[in-house]
């Protein structure tokens, strides 16, 4: 879902929507584990922040690549911008402050 919505908003205006849909995501990453992923504060928040973060961010590279070096023809060079990895920082991040926050 996420994947559509940028896709479609970056065609529209692809340098102003990049730092806004870096904040949405963000955002909505942080509710949805906030609210629902954990229920109650686990025991080691930054352990299971981080994990939970990297798993997310593994996987959304496992689906991209597909999707978008090799079915949308963009290639590799894709990730060698830097938003890209920002992006992907901020998967990782948002859990981590999600479950310190609880």
């Amino acid at each position: 879902m996420t994947f559509l919505f940028g896709g479609i908003a970056r065609s529209i205006m692809p340098e102003v929507i990049i730092v806004v849909w870096w904040i949405v995501s963000a955002i909505i990453l942080f509710l949805l584990v906030k609210y629902y992923y954990f229920k109650q504060k686990p025991e080691n928040p930054i352990k299971i922040g981080l994990t939970l973060g990297t798993l997310l961010a593994i996987i959304t590279f496992i689906i991209e690549v597909p999707l978008l070096v090799y079915g949308f023809g963009i290639g590799w060079g894709h990730y060698q911008i830097w938003y890209v990895w920002i992006q992907y920082l901020l998967v990782i991040i948002s859990p981590i402050i999600a479950t310190i926050m609880k």
